[in-house]
């Protein structure tokens, strides 16, 4: 349960808090928070299609207590700065893959 978590992040108390995936992005952001975690990173990963307004509503809120949104494209990371509002200043892109050239160097 929350309250669980809460006291985990306050016992342990963690350098960087990094939430994966639409539940953790929310409500885990707002347990960093309440446990006093200084530095929280949050993901994002696809489009948004299946965006609710309740679940913007409270994405948006828990966005102010982050220092960071990594997104995996810059497409996603358009998306976060506009209908999340994060600012860009705050959003970052690290993209998925490997480059294949670097790796078969002849």
């Amino acid at each position: 349960n929350l309250s669980q978590l809460i006291a985990h992040l306050k016992s342990s108390n963690p350098d960087i808090l990094h939430t994966f995936f639409p539940i953790a992005n929310s409500l885990g952001v707002m347990c960093g928070k309440l446990a006093g975690v200084q530095c929280i990173i949050s993901s994002r990963r696809d489009y948004g299609h299946w965006f609710t307004p309740t679940y913007l509503k409270v994405t948006r809120f828990a966005n102010r207590f982050v220092s960071a949104v990594l997104c995996n494209s810059a497409q996603v990371k358009l998306l976060t700065e506009n209908v999340e509002g994060v600012p860009p200043e705050q959003v970052f892109v690290i993209p998925n893959g490997v480059e294949i050239d670097k790796l078969y160097r002849v």
